[in-house]
């Protein structure tokens, strides 16, 4: 009879659509929580495109933008 050679162990220790809550141990209470949604419904976001909403909201992060070089 073959042996079964693939491992069955859990890659996490929360159900699907959830992750570990730093510093709390396996099995105690409020251990997984839900992961967050993503902002943008997964599409990809240009840099370029980011880099100018950030410039175009001013502020101290628009400086920070407007020095950067674009990708």
């Amino acid at each position: 009879m073959p042996t079964k050679s693939k491992s069955y162990a859990k890659s996490s220790r929360c159900w699907p659509g959830y992750e570990p809550v730093p510093g709390k141990s396996e099995h105690e209470e409020g251990s997984c929580r839900k992961k967050p949604a993503s902002r943008n419904g997964g599409k990809e976001v240009s840099r370029e495109t980011a880099r100018n909403k950030q410039i175009s909201l001013g502020g101290k992060r628009a400086q920070q933008a407007k020095t950067k070089l674009p990708a």
